[in-house]
């Protein structure tokens, strides 16, 4: 099977971490998020993908640079934005020959959602665009899927103030190949906003098929990014459910199993005997946590990174190379590579801080 991904966005609701980085590579549980996107495809059965980039293209190649054999990756980089439905009829031309239908994937979503189940209700109804559904506590928040009892599309509503249901898009597709007909070639054209409402007047097939118990999660917010980071630690010791990352490269960056239930700590680092470990916890490589230091609960941190004495780091994502001084405070934060905390430092919470210092207390 064939799929594109979409991953040229500029990753705005998680900045200033993408001012330096794509929303595609930034780390979920200490691996590149595109990685373990290319390891849920692959799990999938999915074994050619095109990626649609645009924002910041070179560290996507570079991280995928030792790729194996067994998926074939190829890179489309547009030379102007050409929204959403342009940007997957350009992403298609890389294919040479189509296959009769084609998955299309938001590359901001960790999700467990079956591909092949979507797959087999799209033939079933025969439909043009099957998309994933995934129900939400407050639909209002996004657009809502309006859905006919067998999953047929009505109509889409962007943010209701009354949600004609909880269901909203959960930014995985099944294309029939002659949908990418309906898209302007070389133009700025939008899904939600011109094909599907054109596609809808014309009576084509579009269908939802509605996942309610699976795996979904937006990492392009800040809450969205801390729950998938925690999330996949406390799945760690399930690759099937969030690809445990698909070369050597990778896995070496998450220990191979647990030193206790939800407590994952890299053989090269060292922790100091004195310090305090809250599960689910996961400590990256060459990291160091110094006595008296209480990390977690929920707490990622990447390698490199120095917590000294006292300090105290909670609900958080720390990435490489980052400071956390003495009797300093980190709660519900993301801290980018290079960051600097310095010594009794509280960072207000909600935060996501890029490669500053922050100043002692």
């Amino acid at each position: 099977m064939q799929a594109v991904v979409l991953v040229g966005g500029f990753g705005t609701r998680l900045r200033p971490l993408t001012e330096t980085m794509p929303k595609a590579v930034v780390p979920i549980a200490n691996v590149p998020y595109i990685v373990r996107c290319l390891s849920y495809l692959e799990e999938n059965g999915v074994d050619h993908v095109v990626l649609s980039m645009g924002y910041l293209p070179e560290p996507i190649e570079k991280v995928l640079a030792d790729r194996p054999p067994s998926i074939k990756v190829e890179f489309c980089v547009e030379d102007r934005p050409l929204d959403t439905a342009g940007s997957i009829r350009y992403a298609s031309g890389k294919f040479g020959e189509l296959e009769d239908r084609l998955f299309v994937l938001n590359g901001d979503i960790l999700t467990d959602i079956p591909l092949g189940e979507i797959l087999s209700f799209h033939i079933s109804r025969n439909a043009a665009v099957t998309i994933a559904a995934v129900p939400v506590a407050d639909p209002s928040r996004f657009g809502v899927l309006d859905v006919e009892p067998d999953g047929r599309i009505r109509r889409f509503v962007e943010k209701p103030r009354v949600p004609p249901s909880n269901l909203i898009n959960a930014g995985i597709y099944v294309y029939d190949r002659r949908v990418l007909d309906l898209i302007p070639d070389g133009v700025p054209w939008s899904v939600e906003r011109q094909l599907y409402p054109e596609m809808l007047e014309r009576g084509e097939k579009l269908y939802a098929r509605a996942f309610e118990h699976a795996y979904w999660t937006d990492i392009g917010s800040l809450e969205g990014y801390l729950k998938a980071n925690f999330d996949s630690v406390a799945h760690l010791n399930s690759t099937s459910r969030f690809g445990a990352g698909y070369t050597a490269r990778w896995r070496d960056r998450v220990p191979a199993k647990p030193m206790s239930p939800g407590l994952w700590i890299h053989e090269s680092a060292l922790v100091s005997e004195h310090a305090n470990l809250h599960p689910p916890v996961l400590i990256g490589p060459k990291t160091r946590v110094e006595r008296g230091a209480i990390v977690g609960p929920s707490a990622v941190i990447g390698a490199g990174v120095l917590v000294e004495e006292g300090a105290h780091v909670s609900e958080s994502v720390v990435l490489d190379d980052v400071l956390i001084g003495c009797q300093a405070r980190v709660k519900k934060c993301v801290l980018s590579s290079g960051a600097r905390v310095m010594e009794q430092a509280t960072v207000a919470e909600g935060s996501i801080i890029g490669p500053m210092t922050v100043p002692a207390a």
